[in-house]
């Protein structure tokens, strides 16, 4: 917590053995300096110096200008920056602006921050080295941990900045600005759609907005189409979709389908390539609405999308048919 940094000073020896006042003489009211100035002057100057002292030592711990700024970082502003090199994960900041440093190399990643140098409620504005790429993990650890707005780690590099705000043991972010390049989104990695009939992306973080679908080469067996469901920590929901989907050609083939997000196929092993875009619509009620547009082997086009509420926060999903996949791959990418 932060202490006034100001020293008061008291003043000893004024006047501490006075002369008489009864209008007597002698030896004990005569007036001499070597004997007055014990009891007059010389205090006063001592105790205006000390003030004097005193004053510039707590003014310069206030705006941080004397030589130990860093001890007035729990109540007094710092913006001159100062590089703090992680280690093992970690760094005990002493300034408002941080300058984060690899423990070795130009990678590293941040998992907390000490919060004994600064007060509840005290903001740290954390950029990164020339040349380093900074990883600020996500509620990683124990006390000092960083709670990220959109619970996803965060890649700083460049002129890259994340302020975060003391709240009690932990932090919490404040606001960032960004390179477009390190916005926090997530492809995983993708998954052969070359046998079995359900391919499901599990450990999907709570608090995603968007949800891309990448289908690169899909195909099966036979002539089902192909059904996208949601889930939610209890599981994938099977039921309760509003969903439509088209194969457009001379003949179009079109897919209703309440189990899922339809996508239309008509033939057995043609391949299918596109995007399936998922947004959250409402969060309260966990709704979400689909759209996609596939190309189909056989130059056509597939087209469609639709609706679904979940009962709690996304977190999986699944791509399935009726069916035995047979090529292609897929993939998501997601974010806030």
């Amino acid at each position: 917590m932060p202490t006034n940094p100001y020293t008061s000073a008291s003043i000893s020896g004024y006047n501490s053995s006075p002369p008489p006042d009864d209008g007597s003489t002698g030896a004990d009211n005569t007036l001499k300096w070597s004997f007055h100035k014990d009891k007059l002057a010389d205090p006063v100057k001592t105790l205006a110096e000390a003030v004097n002292t005193n004053v510039l030592a707590a003014f310069g711990k206030t705006i941080n200008t004397d030589s130990a700024e860093d001890n007035a970082h729990a109540g007094g502003i710092s913006y001159t920056p100062a590089t703090f090199t992680i280690a093992t994960g970690a760094i005990t900041p002493t300034r408002v602006n941080v300058v984060l440093a690899a423990e070795s190399g130009t990678a590293d990643t941040l998992d907390t921050m000490a919060t004994a140098s600064m007060s509840d409620g005290g903001v740290v504005v954390l950029s990164v080295d020339t040349g380093d790429t900074i990883t600020i993990n996500d509620a990683e650890g124990s006390a000092g941990q960083i709670h990220l707005n959109n619970s996803i780690d965060l890649a700083l590099s460049g002129n890259d900045f994340l302020a975060v705000i003391r709240d009690g043991a932990d932090w919490y972010e404040l606001y960032r600005s960004v390179a477009l390049t390190n916005l926090p989104t997530t492809l995983t990695a993708e998954q052969a759609t070359t046998s079995g009939s359900t391919i499901t992306f599990s450990s999907i973080p709570t608090g995603v907005k968007w949800i891309d679908i990448l289908f690169d080469g899909v195909s099966s067996d036979g002539t089902a189409s192909y059904d996208v469901q949601l889930g939610d920590a209890g599981g994938l929901e099977t039921s309760g979709y509003t969903s439509s989907s088209i194969a457009v050609d001379t003949s179009p083939a079109t897919r209703t389908s309440t189990s899922g997000f339809a996508v239309a196929s008509e033939s057995a092993a043609i391949a299918l390539s596109g995007i399936m875009h998922l947004r959250l619509q409402d969060s309260a009620g966990f709704t979400w609405v689909a759209s996609h547009t596939l190309y189909s082997a056989d130059t056509q086009a597939v087209i469609g999308g639709g609706t679904k509420s979940l009962t709690a926060e996304l977190t999986q999903l699944a791509l399935t048919t009726s069916d035995t996949l047979d090529a292609g791959a897929i993939s998501i990418q997601y974010g806030r």
